[in-house]
């Protein structure tokens, strides 16, 4: 029985380390933006941007982590019935 639980905490562990995995990668999105998708758009490093070009930048960061955030949470709850906001 002991056996049992020191598995399932070790699965559990597991599950909360791919989604937190996953969170560092919703963030790092925002590398791949910064530093690949907008310069070949602007042709010109995130440093030479406008203000608008800089404002724009971060709506869509802030965008891409609001969807990141909600897929997780919709993932976590789905596949494997982890409700944060549950008591």
């Amino acid at each position: 029985m002991k056996e049992i639980t020191a598995r399932k905490k070790v699965k559990d562990g597991f599950i909360f380390l791919f989604f937190a995995l996953l969170a560092f990668g919703g963030l790092g999105l925002e590398m791949l933006l910064a530093f690949l998708i907008e310069p070949l758009i602007y042709g010109i490093g995130l440093e030479d941007f406008s203000t608008t070009q800089y404002i724009i930048h971060l709506i869509v960061t802030c965008t891409l982590w609001g969807v990141s955030v909600f897929l997780l949470l919709f993932f976590a709850k789905k596949k494997f019935d982890l409700d944060i906001f549950s008591k």
